[in-house]
């Protein structure tokens, strides 16, 4: 995954510059963890679609 990311950075995404990276993903650890490793002021989005398919990944061990 960090070399996807380290590829797009090359490319100019995410390049420090006057504007603000929105990054839209979904529920992956992995992705989660290599976006905050390589993309640190980028706005992270949990993909909206993927929330409302696993409702129940977004409730505490107690409220299942």
């Amino acid at each position: 995954m960090g070399e996807l990311i380290g590829w797009l950075k090359k490319r100019g995404v995410g390049s420090e510059q006057a504007r603000c990276l929105l990054i839209v993903r979904d529920a992956s650890r992995a992705i989660k963890k290599a976006v905050n490793k390589h993309c640190a002021s980028a706005v992270p989005q949990e993909c909206l679609e993927q929330m409302q398919r696993h409702p129940r990944d977004n409730l505490r061990a107690r409220d299942r």
